[in-house]
């Protein structure tokens, strides 16, 4: 039995042009597959950013409550707010000259968000003005 030289060289070319198209395939889809990934992990980050400020925002608010329930509030080690598996930790220095500055830290898997509140205290009717409320980078 005698092989044709033309068929067999056709059967290499095509093999050749197969392996060339499946490794284009499987390239093409490991790229979609790292673009889908860095996609979700972009949104992921995203969402704990906002999850992370929104949970400082509440541990000020929270500070500011009691500041107005206690004018001589006063809780620089600070106490902590459990929101599920998030806390917020919320610092309150109050120099009873009318002056607080609450300081609010919250993180979310590794993003972490921190809020300085600035707030008047009126020693005669216990009103709390916030005059500043600021994010500050870490």
């Amino acid at each position: 039995m005698k092989l044709n030289r033309v068929n067999s060289k056709k059967g290499q070319a095509t093999l050749s042009l197969a392996i060339l198209v499946g490794g284009t395939a499987v390239l093409v889809g490991l790229l979609l597959a790292f673009l889908a990934l860095s996609f979700l992990n972009a949104a992921a980050s995203f969402q704990a950013s906002n999850r992370a400020l929104a949970l400082a925002s509440a541990g000020a608010e929270d500070a500011l409550l009691r500041l107005t329930r206690d004018k001589n509030l006063n809780m620089p080690i600070g106490y902590e707010i459990n929101f599920g598996t998030d806390k917020a930790t919320v610092q309150v220095s109050n120099n009873q000259n009318g002056q607080a500055i609450i300081t609010s830290t919250a993180q979310v898997l590794t993003v972490k968000k921190r809020l300085k509140v600035i707030a008047g205290v009126d020693p005669a009717t216990s009103k709390v003005s916030v005059s500043s409320w600021t994010q500050q980078a870490f």
